[in-house]
């Protein structure tokens, strides 16, 4: 196994592979919280003349399955830069 960016043995290969695969997998769990209006987006008006405050507002919960699709890759970055060692 070789490093080159040509080779799709390299481990950076899978890494883009798996990154795209959370992407997509967020994509649909997105699409389907916007389409259960679990939210809105509420205009208000403020303490200050002339300017309004756009606010988003849950009116149901975030889907577990959403929260840990975005957190695993977090996670794994995360700890990725503490093992790293500086430069």
């Amino acid at each position: 196994m070789t490093d080159s960016w040509w080779d799709p043995s390299a481990a950076w290969w899978a890494k883009a592979a798996r990154a795209q695969k959370h992407i997509q997998d967020i994509g649909a769990l997105v699409a389907t919280l916007e389409r259960a209006a679990a939210y809105e987006i509420r205009r208000e008006i403020t303490d200050q003349p002339g300017r309004v405050a756009f606010r988003f507002h849950l009116l149901k919960p975030v889907p577990v399955q959403l929260l840990t699709t975005i957190g695993e890759p977090c996670t794994t970055c995360a700890h990725a830069s503490i093992r790293s060692p500086s430069s």
